[in-house]
């Protein structure tokens, strides 16, 4: 009974907190003036919507893509301002714009770009990788500048490994492989096709898949737990305390030693699950909690065993510290603490960056990085779409919006400024496509 009324109280205070901060923003926001551009893009002559422009403040990297019905919405921050509007396959737009209200609607046509390019379809922005309407995906991985493709063909009803150039040809497939299950890229770059059984490194030789046999425990032990390397340092995590205490290792292979980096933790959560009286606490489990009550009926103890549920879901969810290399530094992004830590690569302390981004309800918990251009995006879903954003690795702070225009994509991945990603066309797991989209120019 003590235990319900603390928690009773303690959902009270968190709603009560809740309203307060809500309440707080509230009077902030309104505080501000916010001079908010928006409108809609067409094709000069036709008048046909354009998706997916880049529109960015010049000389910044702040701006946005407008979406398929042509409509955008970017925010300025001062009436008097210079646009920059790019899309493959129109020409350049530089336009200064004087916003008269905080609102100001601002609607915008392109022109056809004279320049043709070879190899390139320009239509609505969006490519699919592969136009055989027969191939569905289950997997994809980049090897360098080509892709190795997990294929499910309709017409043999066949699993293949294919792998695919810059052009989207298909210069090579093979059959004689179990259903395979995944494809995984190592921290060297290599890839790697596994199934339940087996895993395979991939090559190319003359143009052809060839496969080396990997230790299947091994690859699960060494190989798929790296998360990065810098020369001759390999970057490693352990998790430890129901995964709120994450402990970073660099291990030097020619030294044949380690090195501890940084140890993440949320100390709030360890204390809430050492306090005697917490949902971990003698008295937290369901069945102790059972044994106090003299006239318990059914509705009483599937409540308790519901709070219990909930407790463990909330204390087990393990904390957000992803970690990556980049321009030959470490960047560790804690999530829990709002910081962004940057390390040489043998762990020696650069920078500690602060950061907000993390605190909207939208955010993954989710950081991908783009190999090429060396740039950090968050990722963020509301209904089901995705927006990357990109991260300023100097203050910390979101700098440019991308929306990914399909509902509940898959395997997202940034390369050299194009988007990648599966999107699930029917209810059938098979039935995966590949679709690129330049976001950046």
């Amino acid at each position: 009974m003590f235990h319900q009324l603390l928690a009773m109280n303690h959902r009270q205070s968190s709603l009560l907190q809740h309203l307060f901060l809500g309440l707080f923003s509230l009077i902030i926001t309104t505080g501000q003036a916010q001079i908010i551009l928006h409108g809609r893009i067409t094709e000069a002559g036709t008048g046909e919507p354009l998706s997916f422009v880049n529109i960015s403040l010049q000389g910044s990297k702040q701006g946005v893509i407008s979406k398929e019905n042509g409509q955008y919405q970017l925010e300025i921050p001062s009436r008097d301002a210079t646009l920059q509007l790019s899309r493959l396959g129109y020409k350049t737009q530089i336009l200064p714009v004087h916003a008269k209200t905080p609102g100001f609607r601002l609607d915008i046509t392109m022109k056809v770009s004279d320049i043709t390019l070879e190899n390139v379809v320009i239509s609505d922005g969006l490519q699919s990788v592969l136009s055989d309407k027969s191939l569905y995906l289950y997997d994809y991985e980049f090897f360098e500048e080509q892709l190795f493709v997990i294929l499910y063909d309709r017409k043999s009803h066949r699993t293949q490994l294919a792998l695919i150039d810059a052009r989207d040809s298909i210069i090579d497939i093979t059959n004689g492989l179990e259903k395979p299950g995944k494809l995984i890229k190592d921290c060297l770059g290599n890839v790697h096709v596994i199934g339940k059984q087996y895993a395979c490194q991939l090559f190319i030789v003359a143009e052809q898949i060839a496969m080396y046999k990997d230790n299947l425990s091994d690859f699960k032990r060494i190989v798929e737990p790296c998360l990065g390397k810098l020369d001759e340092y390999y970057y490693y995590k352990f998790s430890f305390g129901n995964d709120q205490i994450l402990e970073y290792i660099a291990f030097n292979a020619q030294e044949k030693t380690q090195k501890p980096l940084l140890q993440i933790k949320d100390q709030k959560k360890i204390h809430q699950m050492l306090d005697p009286m917490g949902p971990y606490s003698q008295f937290a489990s369901t069945e102790a909690q059972l044994m106090h009550i003299s006239t318990a009926t059914w509705k009483k103890i599937n409540t308790l065993n519901h709070d219990y549920q909930f407790n463990r879901r909330v204390f087990f969810y393990p904390i957000s510290a992803p970690i990556h290399t980049i321009k030959s530094q470490v960047y560790l992004f804690d999530h829990t603490n709002g910081i962004i830590y940057q390390l040489d690569k043998d762990g020696t302390p650069q920078a500690e960056i602060p950061i907000s981004y993390h605190k909207s309800s939208r955010f993954q918990r989710s950081v991908i990085t783009d190999p090429i251009r060396e740039e950090a995006y968050a990722i963020y879903e509301q209904h089901g779409y995705l927006t990357l954003k990109e991260i300023d690795l100097k203050t910390g702070k979101t700098i440019a919006n991308y929306e990914v225009p399909r509902r509940f994509p898959r395997k997202i991945q940034v390369r050299d400024g194009v988007l990648f990603f599966m999107y699930k066309e029917s209810n059938y797991d098979t039935c995966n496509r590949l679709y690129r989209l330049r976001i950046k120019q």
